[in-house]
């Protein structure tokens, strides 16, 4: 594995989301996909300058530094996953030095090259409080998690970057394999029984 809310109606760096191609079912191995996703996600952050930290996004309750905080943290959980860990244990939630975000953001994306290297960490069934499925399924479901989140940042930012179709599929079609509703308030009931040091 390499590391190098969308609406449907959205136009991503010329891409129509409406138009990107929904597979059938998660793919049997998408690490090179969710790979694809983490390189965008790299190169919007990497623009991000820290004139912009205080920005709104269009997550009404962060702005562009508890976005880039988000972000890290996703990756650190996806690494957790890959090792049949707690993706939500105190290493997931660690606060980043500074504001070095771009440098924390590689190496989480490092631990996660590590982490999912093995190819039977694709057939492990991971367990999350809204999804228990095959490690496959959850990548699929983390693509788009970064997805959403990065166009959340380059908007925020004002960053237009070349959206590949591939990416955008499989993380429209990941949305049929999560809860229809409610995700927000289950895992605001996990969080609310996790230390504070850990929320």
């Amino acid at each position: 594995m390499t590391t190098n809310s969308l609406s449907t109606s959205t136009q991503a760096g010329g891409v129509a989301l409406a138009d990107a191609p929904l597979a059938d079912g998660p793919p049997d191995d998408p690490r090179m996909v969710f790979a694809k996703a983490v390189a965008l996600g790299t190169a919007v952050i990497g623009r991000v300058g820290p004139h912009q930290l205080a920005n709104p996004t269009p997550c009404p309750d962060l702005d562009v530094r508890g976005l880039l905080d988000h972000l890290v943290t996703v990756l650190r959980r996806v690494a957790a996953l890959g090792r049949a860990a707690d993706p939500f244990g105190p290493g997931v939630f660690a606060g980043v030095d500074g504001d070095r975000w771009h440098r924390a953001w590689l190496g989480a994306a490092h631990d996660v090259q590590a982490a999912w290297a093995d190819d039977a960490s694709l057939a492990r069934t991971v367990r999350l409080p809204w999804l228990v499925d095959t490690g496959a399924a959850a990548l699929v479901v983390y693509v788009n998690e970064i997805t959403v989140h990065t166009w959340d940042l380059a908007t925020a930012t004002g960053q237009r970057p070349a959206w590949d179709p591939e990416i955008l599929g499989v993380a429209l079609d990941a949305i049929r394999f999560m809860p229809a509703e409610g995700r927000s308030a289950i895992f605001e009931q996990v969080r609310a029984n996790m230390p504070a040091d850990r929320r």
